[in-house]
């Protein structure tokens, strides 16, 4: 993090053995943060996902893929209350959709200790 910017990635490749064949997933995200004054902040996160089908005799095909991109706007009333509001669009290979929402939340944070 630097400023009022904060970034953080992972990339993850496993693989799983199966009773026929071994299978290759790979899993990644990128995520980034700006406090934009003391109380508004704007936040994003990219993520995708690449893993094969199985079936009843294993691997069933070629690995589906699926990409999430999740846009966020937040205002902190208090220190303890933040008002979110976000857009959320789901790519998924399995159905061939696009998938777009939205949402809002009031999230309360209290430290008891």
């Amino acid at each position: 993090s630097f400023g009022h910017t904060k970034m953080s990635a992972e990339w993850i490749r496993d693989t799983f053995e199966t009773a026929v064949d071994a299978a290759d997933v790979r899993v990644w995200f990128v995520e980034a943060s700006q406090t934009l004054t003391p109380r508004w902040f704007v936040a994003a996160r990219e993520e995708g996902r690449s893993a094969p089908v199985f079936g009843p005799d294993g691997i069933a095909g070629t690995s589906q893929r699926a990409h999430l991109l999740d846009a966020n706007v937040g205002f902190r009333l208090t220190p303890e209350i933040t008002v979110r509001a976000g857009s959320l669009v789901r790519i998924s290979a399995a159905d061939s959709g696009v998938r777009r929402q939205f949402g809002m939340s009031l999230v309360w944070a209290r430290r008891w200790w």
